[in-house]
């Protein structure tokens, strides 16, 4: 599913579609931001021990394609990592509704 489909699948389940399209960008913008958060924890599992150091200083200086590029080529599957954290993020916030 590329980035489009998801955001519109994204807007569909929570129910935002109607919303004014800032005030959705916004909600998709810190959704996804969390599931960086919450996939580079899940990476950090997942890379090895010797390069941790290093994806920990990157992820501090908030360069996200720095992270991104890094991730990708030590996890390859790191954006299914990321969207199943999307996907948890939107169930959790319906849910709560």
């Amino acid at each position: 599913m590329d980035d489009n489909k998801l955001k519109e699948e994204v807007e569909r389940t929570l129910g935002i579609s109607s919303l004014p399209e800032g005030v959705k960008e916004e909600l998709i913008a810190r959704a996804g931001q969390l599931a960086l958060e919450r996939a580079l924890t899940a990476v950090m599992e997942k890379v090895p021990e010797g390069k941790r150091e290093e994806l920990m200083a990157i992820s501090k200086e908030g360069h996200q394609n720095k992270l991104m590029e890094f991730m990708k080529k030590e996890v390859p599957n790191v954006e299914d990592v990321i969207k199943s954290e999307v996907w948890a993020i939107v169930t959790e916030i319906k849910n709560k509704n």
